[in-house]
């Protein structure tokens, strides 16, 4: 769970402190007050793209800090375990520095991190949405797997992934048995000439 998030010199936020208890966290305001910012932000913090003209101007670097509770054994724990890192007191700190000359650092804990690294654990810390995501009906990759659903055919979509898992097979299995058999052929030849 996101228990804070603060952010200092990233585009228009000078330095702003959030703290979030349980439940639904709703962010309103005017347009220009910074809520796509403070979303933006809580995603260099997962590990999302950065780019060092988010850096106020005048800074040298924008920080994102975000903390999180962890519940022993969730994903995120046992990736951390995995990899040697400990939590404190069940909390992870997760700080992203974007650089105005470029590049970014990411410490966990104060402990170094790579971006891709911290990319694998957000996945595992955060799902965030933008406007439209939830439209899936805009993915052509998703097409079939709404109309299929829609239908009422998932029972059938598996039993026909099942057939066609069946058929490879069977095709890889004759050709295995036809390759055995040329070989066989070339062997039966050879020994013929041999006897002659």
């Amino acid at each position: 769970m996101l228990r804070s998030l603060r952010v200092r010199h990233l585009a228009i936020l000078d330095d702003v402190h959030v703290e979030f208890g349980r439940g639904l966290h709703v962010l309103t305001g005017e347009t220009g007050a910074g809520k796509s910012l403070l979303v933006g932000a809580l995603g260099l913090a997962v590990g999302e793209r950065a780019d060092a003209s988010l850096v106020r101007t005048g800074q040298p670097r924008a920080a994102v800090e975000a903390v999180f509770e962890l519940r022993p054994g969730s994903a995120a724990a046992r990736w951390l375990d995995a990899r040697g890192l400990a939590l404190e007191d069940g909390l992870l700190i997760v700080r992203r520095e974007l650089l105005a000359s470029g590049g970014s650092r990411v410490f966990l804990n104060d402990s170094p991190l790579t971006v891709a690294a911290l990319r694998e654990l957000g996945d595992l810390l955060v799902e965030l949405h933008g406007q439209h995501e939830h439209q899936s009906l805009l993915a052509p990759e998703r097409h079939l797997e709404l109309l299929d659903t829609f239908g009422g055919l998932d029972e059938t979509v598996a039993r026909v992934a099942a057939a066609c898992a069946a058929v490879h097979r069977a095709r890889e299995a004759l050709g295995a048995l036809r390759a055995r058999a040329c070989e066989r052929d070339a062997v039966a030849q050879r020994l013929r000439r041999v006897v002659e």
